[in-house]
């Protein structure tokens, strides 16, 4: 099925003007079977709208405030999962930075199952993402691997045991520890202090204001009316998108061509119905999220990553997740919550991920305010699988460790990444960013990812030969 892209409009707009390209589009593409497409969405649409109608009629509010109410809380809703996700982040990188300040014979407060205990510090190490890890025992002489994941909160140090109690290298020694550790008195918990509020906190603070003056936050009815609200917004979220569908196929070309090119304009990519520099660069991505790469290169989002970060990042652009078993640890035993998408490698990832979230939101608000929805979403689900490949992990350990992608499957979304890579390494204007583009191909393209490549081309020739005869 035809459908605009950002990609498509700006080559368009390269070598036409606006009533070439819509006389263009109109010409080449089906417009019959555009409209025989219109007739069953309106169809649809109706049956909605009278659905619609009916679920208004069950809305009893005397006040008339109730869909405010609930547009209110949602918003409220969205706020606290952002400011909930980016106090998660902030404590990791406050909880790592604190324990790469400990030394052997530190003390710290361990958070365990049985409760919070002391254990001393006995070396220190990183995980191969560069996360700290310290090998501590506790009173109980248990031995345990010490990452952020131990910490709610920063490590809390309550005194240091240096010589005669370290090394301990035998049973005796063991046991002179755990009682110098026993007299260790365990403080009360600390206080998380907000070092970081979002923008969006005064926001939050203001709708939550706002619901309780409103005369529905005491309403003995008011679940009941959200329920209702609930359904009323998703029906009308239905209808806008097959209006949006009807839009598209009475008329495929003029009016959403103006639309996406509203929204090239307001991004700097269109100017005076004309790419612009950055509308030049755009017009040679081809990809789902061409605007989103784009703007993430402009706005320098791969600079501080290294190649194998620059690899991993770049497949959050291409790949599309499915459905399938849970990645499993290296002990070949599935992850808990296998529901949740895999922790990104490393927190340049995490800022890069997050930055470029806040850009495709910023897209996404421009489309809905145009009625559009061309831009595929960011999706960072098969990015460890990349940053593993790309940092020297072989084959059985991808295997292993990612069960839900066949052989096929992983070297397909290779070959996506590595196309994707060469794209911006053509396109991008410094000249240490493209040799960093072309280094991290250099990373994935190797084994049976460059062996496949290597066929690929080989088939080819063999069929272009075999038709030249």
């Amino acid at each position: 099925s035809f459908t605009l892209s950002y990609n498509m409009v700006v080559n368009l707009l390269r070598y036409h003007d606006v009533e070439s390209a819509v006389h263009l589009l109109n010409s080449s593409f089906a417009q019959f079977h555009a409209d025989r497409d219109v007739v069953r969405l309106e169809r649809t649409r109706s049956r909605m709208a009278r659905r619609l109608e009916a679920r208004e009629k069950e809305l009893e509010c005397p006040e008339g405030k109730a869909m405010d109410y609930f547009l209110r809380r949602l918003e409220l809703s969205r706020l606290e999962k952002e400011l909930a996700e980016e106090r998660r982040r902030r404590r990791r990188e406050l909880v790592n930075r604190e324990l790469e300040e400990l030394l052997p014979g530190d003390v710290i407060v361990l958070h365990r199952r049985s409760g919070r205990r002391p254990a001393v510090i006995l070396g220190a190490s990183e995980d191969k993402r560069g996360n700290p890890r310290l090998t501590a025992m506790d009173d109980r002489g248990r031995y345990v691997r010490v990452t952020y994941q131990h910490f709610p909160l920063p490590p809390q140090v309550i005194g240091h045991l240096g010589k005669p109690f370290l090394p301990a290298r035998g049973k005796a020694e063991e046991r002179k520890l755990r009682q110098a550790l026993a007299g260790f008195r365990v403080p009360p918990p600390q206080e998380w202090e907000e070092e970081y509020l979002p923008p969006h906190h005064a926001r939050m603070e203001e709708l939550r204001r706002e619901m309780e003056e409103s005369a529905c936050h005491a309403c003995q009815k008011r679940e009941k009316c959200m329920e209702v609200c609930r359904n009323l917004q998703n029906l009308r979220e239905e209808i806008r998108r097959v209006e949006s569908q009807m839009e598209a196929r009475s008329d495929v070309s003029s009016r959403k061509l103006s639309n996406v090119m509203r929204v090239l304009e307001r991004l700097g990519y269109l100017e005076d119905e004309k790419p612009t520099a950055r509308g030049i660069v755009l017009s040679r991505i081809y990809n789902e999220c061409d605007l989103l790469l784009v703007e993430c290169l402009y706005e320098g989002l791969f600079h501080s990553l290294d190649a194998a970060e620059t690899a991993a990042f770049a497949s959050a652009f291409v790949f599309e997740t499915r459905e399938g078993p849970a990645p499993r640890r290296r002990g070949g035993r599935p992850q808990r919550g296998s529901e949740a998408p895999p922790p990104l490698p490393t927190p340049a990832l995490e800022e890069a991920v997050l930055q470029a979230r806040s850009l495709e939101s910023r897209i996404k608000a421009l489309e809905a305010r145009e009625g559009l929805d061309l831009l595929r979403s960011l999706d960072p689900g098969f990015t460890p699988v990349v940053y593993d490949w790309a940092s020297g992990e072989d084959l059985s350990y991808i295997a292993s460790t990612y069960p839900q992608y066949s052989a096929g499957d992983f070297v397909r979304s290779m070959k996506q990444v590595l196309d994707i890579l060469r794209q911006l390494k053509e396109v991008a204007e410094d000249p240490l960013l493209a040799t960093r583009f072309s280094e991290a191909m250099d990373l994935i393209h190797r084994s049976i990812v460059a062996y496949t490549s290597v066929v690929d081309t080989l088939e080819e020739e063999l069929e272009s030969g075999a038709t030249a005869d």
